[in-house]
């Protein structure tokens, strides 16, 4: 999840503070943050929610025209 840790430093939050904010330890942040481990599709909606985007934005998913 490349686009993670990019979204959250645009927001201006430290790990520790987005890992919080969303339930999860910050180790488990960073392992998303470093593509080791993906989330689960609730937990990518409420850092969606966090971030102020869509979950479609943290995947890297494109809309097709």
């Amino acid at each position: 999840m490349e686009k993670l840790k990019r979204y959250r430093q645009f927001r201006g939050l430290s790990r520790a503070e987005l890992a919080h904010r969303v339930g999860l330890s910050t180790e488990t942040l960073a392992r998303y943050e470093r593509g080791n481990r993906e989330p689960n599709t609730t937990v990518t909606k409420r850092l969606a929610l966090v971030l102020k985007c869509t979950p479609n934005d943290l995947l890297g998913v494109e809309k097709e025209v």
